[in-house]
């Protein structure tokens, strides 16, 4: 396909010998524009790649945008297979000589998992993460009944609060300055101080 300045800007061609049917621009700047409904535009390709979906201007390898209202689906991955743990989304790289796996999203029923092969990090950027609440006070905000099924780690310096007073409510922590431990409540009776010189020992049995 050309026009008048351009003869050649634009072809289909068929490789019998592989099997493929190339639709393509001959332009260094050419772009590939899909339209539907009334030449209405839906999709294009840049001639760097990059696919734009609802938007003329990707910025990324895939870029879609949606002007509808907030409610419409963006994305959606559907699987319609047999029950069980199925992966929607895996994340690669290939930093080293072989592909390696990062991570998976995965569904199990409704169930969504997040597994990651080495370390998950959540709002790194210095933000808070809520669980069962949409405004998070603290780093990890969890509203609800919650278990812990293994060591907590409170490290020196760092306090941990029980009740909503952080003033006159229960503390426990740890200074590293002279190694001290404490349990102390401001506004109530309780004060337990434990020193290397000073221990204090409550037990029972052995």
């Amino acid at each position: 396909f050309g026009s008048s300045d351009d003869a050649n800007g634009a072809g289909i061609t068929w490789q019998n010998y592989i099997d493929t049917l190339t639709l393509k621009t001959q332009n260094t700047a050419g772009i590939l524009r899909f339209a539907s409904n009334n030449n209405v535009e839906a999709m294009r390709i840049l001639a760097n790649g990059n696919v734009g979906i609802g938007t003329q201007s990707p910025a990324s390898t895939l870029d879609v945008a949606n002007s509808a209202n907030t409610g419409t689906t963006l994305l959606k991955l559907r699987d319609m297979g047999t029950a069980g743990t199925h992966t929607m989304v895996e994340f690669t790289n290939n930093g080293s000589s072989s592909e390696q796996l990062v991570g998976q999203i995965n569904s199990n029923g409704t169930d969504l998992r997040i597994n990651a092969v080495s370390d998950l990090i959540l709002q790194d950027s210095g933000a808070n993460v809520g669980i069962g609440t949409q405004s998070p006070g603290s780093k990890l905000d969890v509203n609800g009944t919650s278990g812990l099924r293994d060591n907590v780690t409170i490290y020196d310096d760092k306090t941990l609060f029980v009740g909503n007073d952080l003033t006159n409510g229960l503390r426990i922590f740890h200074l590293s300055s002279n190694n001290n431990n404490y349990i102390r409540s401001n506004g109530g009776a309780l004060n337990i101080l434990t020193a290397v010189s000073q221990p204090i020992y409550l037990n029972t049995n052995n």
